[in-house]
């Protein structure tokens, strides 16, 4: 799997705050270079930050006797992401001792976003992170193995990480979501038909058949128990939005910049959260 990895032009610091971002495509398409990756990559790159968007394995049948997708297949396809972003973490840190810190970054700074199903796997990353949330899966379920850390490489490093960005995304299960948890930011447009605003059923449509997968949690839903169990967080509502409006130039992008910047400097800088 590979990263493109941005870095502040001309900018001398050798203990950089990270942000690693996935992009989305529904674990079915996508890829690191997608246009808002590279349009926040650089633009908090920017600001001082080192950034990477990272590739992971994609697709949803994972055993080859299911015909068409269905939840078992839906939530692997998280946990295999969420493996994935985990490995990149992994990376940076093994890079900063074993590498010479080839990138500069304060390994005790590392924040992680996603646009859609990125924020799937923000929102899973950050909360289903115990053993005793995992779920036993299926024989014959393909690369789900090692836990919640996964066998995406680079073992025997932490995945901690400071705060998270979810734009978009969704969680199984909003009991994982307890006291002491990372902080989390999310925006989400009141009109998503691709990720519920708040708990809904999410489905996929094939063009010929639309199968409705499972049950999830979007961001309106996660917020209300982050704000129950007293994690930090910040949550906007794009009223009327469709799904992920801030993924491109315009005022959805502009005001969801600047509100992430505050975000993470809040938590960079140790500040209530505003």
């Amino acid at each position: 799997l590979k990263m493109d990895v941005y870095e502040p032009s001309g900018d001398s610091e050798d203990e950089r705050a990270l942000i690693i971002f996935a992009h989305g495509g529904s674990f079915v398409t996508g890829d690191k270079a997608d246009p808002a990756m590279v349009l926040i990559g650089n633009d908090f790159a920017k600001m001082g930050y080192v950034t990477a968007s990272i590739n992971y394995r994609l697709g949803l049948n994972t055993n080859p006797f299911v015909t068409f997708p269905d939840s078992a297949d839906a939530f692997a396809a998280i946990v295999r992401g969420t493996h994935d972003l985990r490995a990149a973490i992994r990376w940076f840190r093994k890079d900063a001792i074993e590498g010479n810190n080839q990138y500069g970054i304060d390994t005790t700074q590392i924040f992680i976003a996603g646009f859609s199903a990125g924020g799937f796997m923000v929102l899973h990353h950050a909360y289903l992170d115990t053993d005793e949330e995992w779920p036993e899966f299926e024989p014959g379920v393909l690369g789900v193995d090692g836990g919640v850390e996964g066998e995406s490489g680079n073992a025997g490093y932490s995945t901690d990480f400071v705060g998270g960005l979810s734009l978009a995304g969704a969680l199984g299960d909003t009991s994982w979501i307890q006291p002491g948890d990372e902080p989390m930011m999310s925006t989400h447009g009141t009109e998503d038909d691709v990720v519920p605003y708040g708990t809904d059923t999410i489905s996929f449509n094939l063009g010929f058949i639309v199968l409705d997968i499972a049950v999830v949690h979007g961001s309106s839903s996660v917020h209300e128990r982050l704000d129950n169990v007293g994690v930090p967080n910040c949550f906007t509502t794009y009223q009327g939005q469709g799904h992920v409006p801030e993924a491109g130039l315009g005022a959805y992008y502009d005001t969801t910049f600047v509100k992430a910047r505050n975000f993470f400097a809040s938590l960079l800088c140790e500040d209530e959260v505003n």
